[in-house]
């Protein structure tokens, strides 16, 4: 479904590099979150991944990524319930001469 005023965003890292998308809405809207899709460009061998998502500074979301990807992730209306605060989206890196990448699909509301 597509959704009114969507906004892709997407991100990649150097090897061996977290991969973060921060998003901050003007003060009188918040993000709404509503996909995720993410990967690394080779198999993780040696360092297990973590996709995390903050809103305002606190943890939302924290899941281990045990392959490389991708791993696209519906996340239906995932917001904060105050305006202006911002999402930061990472994707820890997945070890030596591995590369990370993120793409996020998120609208304002308010």
């Amino acid at each position: 479904m597509i959704k009114s005023g969507q906004i892709w965003t997407t991100a990649e890292a150097a090897d061996n590099t977290s991969t973060a998308i921060t998003i901050t809405p003007p003060a009188t809207k918040r993000v709404a979150l509503h996909w995720l899709l993410f990967g690394y460009d080779k198999t993780l061998t040696t360092t297990p991944g973590r996709l995390t998502v903050t809103i305002g500074g606190v943890e939302v979301l924290s899941i281990p990524v045990t392959t490389a990807g991708p791993g696209p992730i519906p996340l239906p209306s995932m917001s904060g319930d105050v305006n202006g605060q911002a999402m930061v989206i990472t994707l820890t890196t997945g070890g030596t001469a591995v590369q990370g990448s993120l793409t996020s699909m998120h609208t304002l509301e308010g």
